[in-house]
């Protein structure tokens, strides 16, 4: 087992107390022993402009039938920034890409990459948006982090089974069979998941309707900002330069996203993400800091 993978996916046990996700324990032996390091050489043999795809809707209030407007979970915006910073600290041009929903998080980042808006259309609409898109930035490498991915039925469907489709732009027209892909979730509804669409139903803690978007490396992670951390890590190891963020730093970036209106999975308002607290985002830092001092 490979210790980045272990600390994503808090395999160890024990990161503010918690446990590690039984389903993805059920997912880990369907990946390579070092997933995180070969999705991080992956992007790093693709150099260029990188598309970082994150946003999952969030239903406000949390309920079902759906109401008429929500907002942007906590998990996704962050891993996606700090690996957009890491990135452009090794000369990558890049381009955040989600939908409305979002706006308010990536609006007001001045300091990594440009921000495109990917509007929640039509079928067809999206996916000459999505072309348009890909032939005018030419991305080398494709990345999505907690972004809900679309279904064999042509749905967008969230943790708990209800559609979203609705409320979500159809990205995964950027995640086709012809670009260079990396996928991070931590459910199996994400774009990018679609790769363990053939046994994610047969396992013993299931997903019924998993996202079949799949990627060229797919990344899984205890959230997907796990994830992500784990990718800048196992990114610093091979250029030999620490791209870390600090805990402080991952601390105040969700601090400040939640005092903008972003709110946790299921409709809080809460420095939580995924139901863990400001010290585990620390914790998991740390973790994965200390991996590079080991070496």
């Amino acid at each position: 087992m490979g210790a980045f993978e272990d600390v994503a996916l808090d395999l160890l046990g024990g990161v503010g107390g918690g446990s590690p996700s039984p389903r993805l324990v059920e997912l880990r032996p369907f990946l390579a022993s070092n997933y995180v390091e070969d999705a991080a050489q992956f992007i790093l043999d693709n150099p260029g402009r990188a598309f970082i795809i994150t946003g999952f809707f969030i239903p406000v209030p949390y309920s079902d039938p759906l109401p008429l407007t929500g907002s942007v979970e906590t998990d996704g915006p962050p891993g996606a920034y700090f690996l957009g910073r890491a990135l452009e600290q090794l000369d990558y041009e890049v381009t955040f890409i989600a939908d409305k929903w979002s706006n308010l998080v990536f609006n007001d980042i001045k300091d990594v990459g440009e921000y495109v808006e990917f509007p929640i259309v039509s079928e067809d609409e999206s996916r000459d948006f999505a072309n348009q898109l890909l032939s005018e930035k030419n991305p080398s490498i494709v990345i999505a982090t907690e972004r809900c991915g679309v279904n064999r039925n042509g749905q967008y469907l969230n943790g708990r089974g209800w559609d979203i489709s609705e409320f979500s732009a159809k990205t995964d027209f950027l995640m086709n069979d012809r670009v260079k892909s990396v996928g991070i979730g931590d459910g199996g509804n994400e774009m990018g998941m679609g790769n363990f669409a053939p046994y994610i139903t047969e396992i013993a803690h299931p997903m019924n309707e998993p996202c079949v978007t799949s990627c060229t490396k797919p990344v899984l992670g205890r959230s997907s900002d796990w994830g992500c951390y784990a990718i800048i890590a196992a990114l610093s190891k091979i250029v030999g330069r620490d791209l870390l963020p600090t805990g402080d730093e991952v601390a105040q970036f969700i601090i400040d996203i939640v005092d903008k209106g972003v709110v946790t999975g299921t409709g809080r308002i809460q420095y939580v993400v995924d139901g863990r607290s400001l010290d585990d985002q620390k914790e998991i830092i740390a973790n994965l800091r200390a991996l590079l001092s080991d070496d």
